[in-house]
């Protein structure tokens, strides 16, 4: 579902950021909050890990877990990440992807001896080999999950990611023997994303075909994907092991997920800033939460105005869905740029958009649009519009609390991007 601001809020937003240095990013709270109560509503009876590749921001992490008890831990995208959130004071994390730098996991071990330890994720006896010299080394014994493969195989067809090697108990078993005669892991949970459901989007403008097909897929894969994590799970209690969780789930697949019973938790990071991607996705809504600043620098024309920016966004093709869309005010878009990294974007008016999240990215883009036709436009309509567009801030860019209140709004963080 599309969100589209009014003028009223638009106006309310120039006024909260009349004193920013720009280019600045800003978190909304208001709607971050109203992401969080539609988060919490479609969770069923499920616990929430937040993924920090998602929020990047230990302030924001910090908010969301304080919002609802339903949000407990947090998935860690890398190791030294995830040290730095135990040492900000956030518990109970989980390394959402294998390590293999014994460097990064000695780290990992030696703050197990100070707190509660990160656990780690494994798909092979190679991954427990690592873990299990690193342990003994520093005398503790670290917790570990298995991350099972969600994907499906269809004739021609690979639907999903390829995450692990594990997709049978006939393959899970040697890894349970392996891992109950180590000394120093304890097995306590199971991962199993579904990308191909959580992160393909099915409602896409202009697709009616390619939408209804990809609805099959996903309901079909939806029935094998659940039915191989209870075989998987099932083998793994049999085997003597209590687990602490079983771990599915995406904020694209919050409704099937908080009804699957097989499941303990759900990790949900990007919908709770309303990121564009989920526009196209059917019977979700969210409001988008963050975005970026620039300042109109001329007006060569009438219903033209370059923003000044650094040029840090690669003007490369985007693929739909994941561009950014402008969402306030309404008048406003984005014009076709000539090639990469200018340090001014030509717009006819510039729009704000949402936060995407991305696996190992750190540019925010532009979106390519067609050129906006001006000769139906009033200048009043395109005057002074003052928001573009955020792709994503990765972890390159820190984030720092910088609260400031509007009187219409009831709290901003701004960011200023140096």
């Amino acid at each position: 579902m599309n969100y589209s601001a009014s003028d009223a809020q638009y106006q309310q937003y120039k006024h909260a950021f009349a004193a920013a240095s720009l280019p600045c990013a800003y978190l909304d709270l208001d709607h971050l909050a109203a992401n969080i109560a539609t988060v919490v509503q479609l969770r069923g009876n499920k616990r929430i890990r937040l993924a920090s590749k998602s929020i990047r921001s230990v302030g924001v992490l910090q908010r969301i877990l304080a919002a609802d008890t339903a949000f407990q831990g947090v998935m860690a995208f890398a190791p030294r990440e995830a040290v730095y959130l135990a040492q900000q004071g956030i518990g109970d994390i989980v390394l959402g992807y294998p390590c293999t730098r014994r460097v990064d996991i000695d780290r990992i071990a030696a703050l197990a001896r100070e707190q509660p330890a990160i656990t780690l994720m494994v798909d092979s006896i190679t991954h427990v080999d690592i873990i299990e010299q690193a342990a003994k080394q520093h005398g503790v014994r670290l917790p570990i999950w298995i991350d099972i493969d969600m994907a499906t195989q269809l004739p021609g067809l690979h639907f999903g990611s390829w995450r692990s090697g594990i997709t049978s108990a006939q393959q899970l078993q040697p890894l349970l023997d392996h891992i109950r005669r180590a000394q120093h892991v304890v097995l306590e949970g199971v991962m199993g994303y579904e990308a191909q459901i959580a992160g393909v989007p099915d409602r896409v403008p202009g697709q009616a075909l390619m939408n209804s097909v990809i609805r099959i897929l996903k309901a079909y894969s939806a029935r094998v994907s659940s039915l191989r994590r209870r075989r998987l799970v099932q083998a793994i209690r049999a085997s003597g092991v209590t687990l602490r969780a079983v771990n599915g789930g995406g904020t694209g697949s919050m409704r099937r997920a908080g009804r699957d019973s097989a499941l303990t938790e759900l990790t949900i990071g990007s919908g709770l800033y309303g990121p564009t991607l989920f526009d196209q996705y059917q019977r979700y809504s969210y409001r988008p939460a963050a975005g970026l600043r620039w300042r109109l620098c001329a007006r060569p024309a009438r219903a033209s105005s370059p923003a000044l920016a650094a040029a840090m966004w690669p003007l490369a093709q985007l693929a739909q869905p994941s561009s950014p869309r402008r969402t306030c005010p309404s008048a406003a878009r984005s014009t076709r740029a000539k090639g990469p990294a200018r340090s001014r974007h030509q717009c006819t008016t510039l729009g704000r958009s949402r936060l995407r999240s991305a696996i190992r990215s750190s540019f925010a883009t532009p979106r390519l649009a067609r050129s906006a036709s001006t000769s139906q436009r009033s200048a009043a309509s395109l005057k002074a519009r003052l928001w573009t567009h955020l792709r994503h801030i990765e972890v390159m860019v820190s984030v720092f609390s910088n609260p400031r209140t509007s009187s219409a709004r009831s709290l901003v963080e701004l960011v200023t991007l140096g």
